[in-house]
């Protein structure tokens, strides 16, 4: 059992999650219970009360339990495709007294269809939709994924099949009425997850964190990174880094962002704002 501390209030978490878990357990440990602080900053900054939020890509629940407090007089649908997760997020929930979170165990996606999912016990934040089905493609998957970590060896590996669905279809099934914030990290599947969402993004205009990382679009998807950040200027064009202590900076055009990425960690997360809004 671990305790997730949220910086600058006296919110403590209960969490559990898998013990081999080296990526989202394993750097919360480290962090003495602090997780992506920065990202955490931002939302304290932006989310109501009453916020209507989506956690997409949520693993065990970490920032679906952030958002819940933020928003404890709103509510978190909070989707995420992989068994072993869901069942640590749902856990979570439990342990936590939270009422305000409708867990989801779908993958966000442009079409409704099943794909293989991808998973990890040792790099669980790191699960991700598996497009090609070969050895060859796993080898190379593998060497993004482990890269942060440094751990190649030893790793054990599931598949599954899971459902997908657009967030369009889902909006409408649930009948969904608000939507305030998006938090969005879907191993270099974002793009696919925005194509299935440009109805619900135009209709509510919510505020998205989400992650950019032009490794894992080329080598799961062979997306081109440029064509994510147009679609999400499309609808959001006021862009910003998420800096580590939790300051933005602005993106004035992809050249700007690419040259940051090549020169720094290889990835960033981003801030994303729709023209009416301003950043702080």
């Amino acid at each position: 059992m671990l305790q997730l501390t949220v910086p600058s209030s006296d919110r403590v978490y209960r969490l559990e999650g898998s013990p081999e878990d080296l990526s989202v357990v394993g750097g919360i440990r480290a962090n003495g219970g602090i997780w992506e602080p920065h990202i955490t900053a931002v939302m304290q900054r932006y989310i109501r009360p009453d916020s209507v939020c989506l956690d997409i890509g949520a693993n065990i629940g970490v920032f679906t339990l952030i958002m819940s407090g933020l928003a404890s007089n709103g509510h978190v649908y909070s989707f995420e495709p992989s068994s072993k997760n869901m069942a640590f997020l749902r856990q979570n929930l439990v342990a936590n007294h939270v009422a305000n979170v409708t867990p989801v165990q779908i993958a966000l996606w442009d079409q409704k269809c099943e794909m293989e999912f991808f998973y990890i016990d040792e790099l669980a934040g790191c699960a991700f939709i598996e497009v090609e089905s070969n050895r060859e493609a796993f080898d190379r998957i593998a060497s993004v994924v482990t890269q942060p970590w440094m751990k190649k060896d030893n790793l054990h590996c599931r598949h599954e099949l899971v459902p997908c669905e657009r967030l369009d279809a889902f909006v409408a099934d649930t009948g969904l009425s608000r939507l305030d914030w998006i938090k969005l990290d879907a191993e270099g599947a974002e793009a696919a997850v925005l194509n299935g969402a440009q109805e619900t993004l135009a209709r509510f205009r919510p505020q998205i964190i989400a992650e950019f990382n032009p490794a894992c679009m080329i080598h799961y998807f062979a997306r081109q990174p440029r064509q994510y950040f147009e679609l999400l200027a499309s609808t959001h064009p006021l862009i910003s880094i998420i800096e580590a202590n939790g300051a933005l900076s602005h993106v004035p055009d992809y050249s700007f962002l690419e040259e940051r990425i090549e020169n720094g960690k290889g990835w960033e997360d981003l801030f994303c704002q729709p023209a009416s809004s301003s950043a702080a």
